[in-house]
């Protein structure tokens, strides 16, 4: 999330604000493998509030489910719908794949280092590719984390985390961790201003203004300014910037190399991020654009 309205405004509030639908993708042809994807975050919306299109995530448990204002003071949580937002995302750049969603995070973004580690760890080797789209800082490596990424990497799973979006070289983890493909976000114009960066960062991908699935109702206390539309009034579609959307973006640029080719996620990660022909930014890794 961006720290910035809370600097200046004392209040934690949602930076998604409410858009049009995107371009339904070209289905792809016969994939030479289907592609696993795990998306640990937020949750998924709940049925009432559901994409139809994202029905299929669905996860059976209902306490993984995600509502806009679980604390009901009439407004969007700053959170709320990040995971449903990132695994539509995914769909939309690669379909096709197998995308499961699990909640590890409140809707205000809050988690625990060694929960999110038991679901990595429990993940490990079941799925191809794992998007994590958080991340703190910490005086000590995240042990726990860092354990549970080396057993995935070896079990063939691929991690992909968002890098933060305070604008530091500063490592945030999981992203900056071993193994980890730590992702930036670019905009229209080279970096977006608030990616964090580092040599740490692997890969960029867009990040500036995405739009993808969300609550398919949804109306708080926000008002419209004259002639503006109302500013928290959504119908199933948002527009949102941050790292934590650029990080999809690279674990769907990686799943389509892979339902394209046939080849492992570590493979797709040497065709897509560690080439040594690719575009690179400076602090930033590898660009990666399928958008």
């Amino acid at each position: 999330m961006h720290a910035s309205e809370l600097q200046a405004t004392g209040r934690r509030r949602s930076s998604a604000v409410p858009s049009g639908p995107r371009p339904r993708p070209r289905l792809m042809g016969q994939p030479a493998r289907v592609v696993r994807v795990a998306v640990l975050d937020t949750g998924l919306a709940a049925e009432d509030l559901r994409p139809r299109a994202l029905d299929s995530m669905a996860p059976r448990q209902q306490d993984h489910w995600e509502r806009p204002d679980p604390d009901g003071d009439g407004y969007l949580d700053p959170a709320a719908g990040h995971g449903t937002f990132i695994a539509g995302l995914i769909d939309l750049v690669t379909p096709g794949c197998e995308i499961s969603v699990e909640k590890v995070l409140t809707s205000y973004g809050e988690g625990d280092e060694v929960a999110v580690a038991r679901r990595v760890d429990a993940l490990a080797g079941g799925v191809d590719l794992l998007n994590l789209s958080f991340g703190g800082y910490a005086m000590e490596r995240m042990h726990a984390l860092a354990a549970a990424v080396r057993r995935a990497s070896k079990l063939g799973t691929v991690v992909v985390a968002s890098a933060g979006n305070d604008a530091t070289c500063r490592p945030t983890y999981p992203a900056a961790l071993r193994g980890v493909v730590g992702v930036g976000a670019i905009g229209p114009h080279g970096p977006a201003p608030f990616t964090n960066y580092g040599p740490w960062v692997r890969a960029c991908a867009p990040g500036v203004d995405i739009v993808s699935w969300f609550f398919t109702e949804y109306d708080g206390l926000d008002t419209a300014s004259a002639g503006a539309p109302d500013p928290d009034r959504f119908h199933s579609w948002a527009r949102w910037s941050g790292t934590s959307f650029a990080a999809p973006m690279v674990v769907a640029a990686l799943a389509r190399e892979m339902a394209t080719y046939g080849v492992s996620a570590a493979d797709a990660v040497g065709r897509v991020i560690d080439g040594a022909d690719l575009l690179t930014l400076p602090d930033l890794g590898t660009v990666v654009n399928l958008s």
